[in-house]
């Protein structure tokens, strides 16, 4: 089986975020998607979320992300937002895009058409990879960062927190787990930290 993306690191990730002008009514949508894929959601999954996605279970907020169908059979998560990502630019870009519409099946991202700001279209795969690419331009981030980047790296975050593997595989929308173990070929330094942390000490 292929080796997963790397993660995309924590000081690469604060770059990218420093790089955006949340002034500017494009950057807080930029700003929005970073903060959805850094839940672990598929670009596919993005794509496909809806105003109507956004729900509240037992008081708090979470996104109803849709897998792909695997033997006819439609598959839903929940992904619980943050608090701190709900008052930061997630919020913003809901109040800015969504905050006066009642239409439960407007796209949750969205681009402009090609012909002006009144013909909106929803976003499509190659549009995520092109403002990632674009922010990283501005970032300076020369490594090569994808939408699965950061999808690594919510699950490296979980693991190195000390979530559990079926915590993880839920999160994700892995079918079986033996998908969320592809994300175990951590690094040296996970590998050091999970065995100094056992403690043991030899006279």
């Amino acid at each position: 089986m292929l080796r997963p993306t790397e993660p995309i690191e924590r000081e690469e990730l604060e770059r990218l975020q420093a790089a955006l002008d949340l002034r500017r009514r494009d950057d807080v949508r930029v700003g929005a998607l970073l903060a959805v894929l850094s839940l672990g959601l598929r670009k596919h999954e993005v794509v496909q979320l809806a105003a109507r996605d956004v729900v509240k279970v037992d008081g708090v907020i979470c996104l109803n992300v849709q897998t792909a169908k695997q033997r006819g059979k439609r598959r839903e998560r929940l992904v619980p937002v943050p608090e701190a990502t709900r008052a930061s630019v997630l919020g913003k870009y809901w109040a800015q895009e969504h905050g006066s519409s009642r239409e439960a099946d407007r796209p949750l991202f969205f681009t402009l058409g090609r012909h002006g700001p009144y013909e909106r279209s929803r976003i499509t795969a190659d549009t995520i990879d092109y403002w990632i690419a674009k922010l990283c331009r501005r970032a300076g981030v020369t490594r090569r960062i994808t939408a699965h980047s950061f999808r690594h790296g919510f699950a490296t975050a979980l693991l190195r927190s000390g979530a559990d593997l079926r915590t993880v595989q839920q999160l994700l929308g892995h079918a079986s787990i033996s998908s969320t173990e592809l994300y175990l070929h951590s690094s040296m330094a996970l590998k050091v930290d999970a065995v100094s942390r056992l403690g043991h000490k030899f006279r």
